[in-house]
């Protein structure tokens, strides 16, 4: 394998797999270079051996200066290689070293150039421009440079490269190029003098000059010229300008010249207008007036300024259709006029109105209506006559008073004011009050304690003419039942009815519940069947006197009642069978024996209707006789045997 790699392969009948000549010319193994004791690099169990190789070329073995193996290891023990205090025998192989001798390289110096530069044309010729170009050698140092065209140098327009070169003292040169583009792009720089604050009738000129310091001027005539305004005639301007002018170079750049501004032209006439005013209010122009007209004149320019106008004109005097004139002018002399026409003064008041009232008062010089009161021309007066404009309006009154005093006028076009007419109105639309006195709406008296009832009727405003009168209706012969007390037909002297007043009440009698043997209450008790049940009460007024008229009995009636409650009663049952006795008054005391043979056990409502429209009402039970149900017996009817 080594011999392969020199160069130098085995020969094929003494391999098995022959190698064919790599290297031409051959490698050398530097071990080889060394005496043949010194070739070991291995020692195993006494016997030196080669296996560390170093293969050179031939250039490079011109330049080896030493070869050897670093003796650390193969010479020593093996013991050495597990104490920790010994350096040698860290591995069984020597190291082989060797030593060249290799030559120092000499490079070219370095240059550096600057960037492409741009630069602005100061002239037709071009531009001066400056730039820096170095070289740096690694022996000598810093190194003078070659450039053409120089640093500093005029370049024209366009595009010039430069081109740089540096040499060392080894004879190593570095070259290179950079351009510079001398450009116009600066436009002709264009002067035009100022306008001034002044303001002028007629169009202004100004002077301008063009320069241009890079290609020149293409048009020579660019270098003087003038802009002038141009404002209509009948116009005004506070910041009029000229007109433009385009000036350019050689290249193409170009400026534009104007508009120049702020300038003032004033060809317009300053605006007059005459307005009229009566006591500082605006007059309009053919209205009627009864005061003093004042005429001014506003003039108003916007251009140059007023320069004069007239003064306030007044007219007083009465006539139809009167003028006046005025002038003004502006700094610059344009003028204007004015002319305020179709004043009319009227200073004599019209006629008195008449007056109408509808509808007229009664007799007694009321009304209980509203009342409108309206006032009518009797027309105008005086040598000038503006017309009578209207009258005061209508006035309608309607709420009440006791004399109210509605005074109007007439008054012309021109705000005269005619003398006073009036007339007094009196209204009452409020009907008497009445009150009805003594009972009281809803109240229920007992016979005999019915208060006293009467009718009172005022009016506060017009007076009473007729007062209320008293009726009463209702009830029954003896006093009892429902009544209605009305008052009704008060007038008062303005016509007003007040409507009838009433009230509702009911008078009834002293009852005092059903007496033994029913109990007091809605519950009279229990009782067997075919027992006779007396069924008593009295009635008594408020003085305890007692009644005892069967008249004031409007109804008597026992129903069955299966609920045992009021109000759930069925059809009364016949009080005229066997056994039963009339409605009769014993004493003080109303007395009625019922029979209740044959009858049902059950609840059974008593109802009692007076002739004061009220109803007395108490539930008697009947329980079986003792022969029909001993087992069942219910004495007290509270459900207990």
């Amino acid at each position: 394998m080594l011999g392969a790699i020199l160069g130098n392969p085995t020969p094929p009948d003494q391999v098995v797999n022959a190698s064919p000549d790599l290297v031409n010319p051959n490698f050398t193994d530097l071990v080889t270079t060394l005496p043949h004791e010194q070739q070991y690099s291995y020692v195993e169990v006494g016997n030196a051996q080669v296996l560390d190789h170093i293969v050179v070329n031939a250039p490079l073995l011109a330049r080896l200066t030493r070869f050897a193996h670093a003796r650390n290891d193969a010479d020593f023990p093996e013991v050495y290689r597990n104490d920790a205090n010994r350096p040698e025998r860290l591995s069984d192989h020597d190291m082989p070293v060797a030593y060249f001798s290799l030559p120092e390289p000499t490079p070219p110096p370095v240059l550096t150039l600057p960037a492409d530069i741009t630069a602005e044309a100061a002239s037709p010729a071009g531009a001066t421009v400056n730039f820096i170009a170095t070289a740096n050698d690694s022996k000598d140092g810093a190194i003078p440079v070659l450039c053409a065209p120089a640093s500093a140098s005029i370049f024209a327009l366009g595009a010039t490269t430069v081109s740089c070169s540096a040499t060392n003292s080894r004879n190593k040169t570095a070259s290179g190029s950079f351009t510079i583009n001398v450009v116009d792009t600066i436009a002709p720089v264009v002067q035009c003098a100022l306008p001034d604050s002044a303001w002028h009738g007629t169009d202004v000129s100004l002077a301008c000059t063009a320069l241009d310091s890079g290609s020149g001027l293409k048009d020579s005539a660019d270098a003087s010229f003038s802009l002038s305004t141009s404002v209509a005639s009948g116009a005004e301007d506070a910041n009029a300008s000229t007109e433009t002018r385009q000036v350019c170079d050689l290249i193409g750049n170009c400026a534009t010249a104007g508009p120049i501004t702020g300038i003032k032209i004033d060809k317009k006439p300053p605006a007059i207008e005459a307005d009229a005013s009566v006591n500082g209010l605006l007059y309009t122009s053919g209205a009627w007036t009864n005061q003093t007209v004042v005429i001014t004149f506003t003039c108003n320019d916007g251009g140059s300024g007023v320069a004069s106008n007239t003064a306030p004109i007044s007219i007083s005097s009465e006539g139809a259709n009167q003028s006046v004139s005025g002038s003004c002018s502006d700094q610059v002399g344009n003028t204007a006029n004015a002319v305020f026409s179709g004043i009319n003064i009227d200073r004599t008041r019209p006629n008195a109105p008449s007056i109408s009232v509808i509808p007229g008062p009664n007799a007694a010089g009321w009304n209980n209506a509203a009342v409108s009161v309206s006032f009518a021309s009797n027309g105008d007066s005086g040598s000038v006559q503006s017309g009578v404009a209207g009258c005061s309006p209508a006035v309608v009154l309607s709420a009440e008073t006791a004399g109210s005093v509605v005074t109007g006028t007439c008054v012309d076009v021109a705000g005269n004011i005619s003398a006073a007419a009036s007339t007094q109105v009196k209204i009452d639309t409020t009907a008497p009050a009445v009150s009805l006195l003594g009972v009281t709406n809803g109240a229920i008296y007992v016979l005999g304690s019915v208060p006293a009832t009467s009718c009172s009727t005022t009016d506060l405003l017009s007076g009473v003419a007729n007062p209320a009168v008293l009726s009463v209706t209702g009830g029954s012969l003896h006093g009892t039942g429902n009544f209605i007390a009305t008052c009704g037909g008060a007038l008062d002297r303005a016509g007003n009815a007040t409507a009838p007043v009433s009230v509702s009440f009911s008078v009834g009698y002293v009852f005092q519940g059903f007496l033994p043997p029913l109990k007091r209450g809605t519950f009279g008790g229990s009782f067997r069947v075919g027992q006779t049940i007396p069924i008593r009460w009295r009635l008594k007024t408020a003085s305890g006197a007692f009644i005892t008229d069967l008249s004031a009995i409007r109804s008597f009636a026992i129903a069955p009642n299966p609920s045992c409650a009021l109000g759930e009663e069925g059809a009364p049952l016949s009080l005229g069978s066997v056994g039963n006795s009339r409605l009769e008054i014993e004493g003080n005391t109303y007395e009625f024996e019922w029979h209740t043979r044959r009858l049902a056990h059950g609840c059974y409502s008593v109802l009692l209707t007076l002739d004061d429209t009220t109803t007395q009402t108490t539930i008697v039970k009947l329980i079986a006789s003792r022969h029909d149900d001993d087992d069942n017996d219910d004495d007290d009817g509270d459900g207990r045997r």
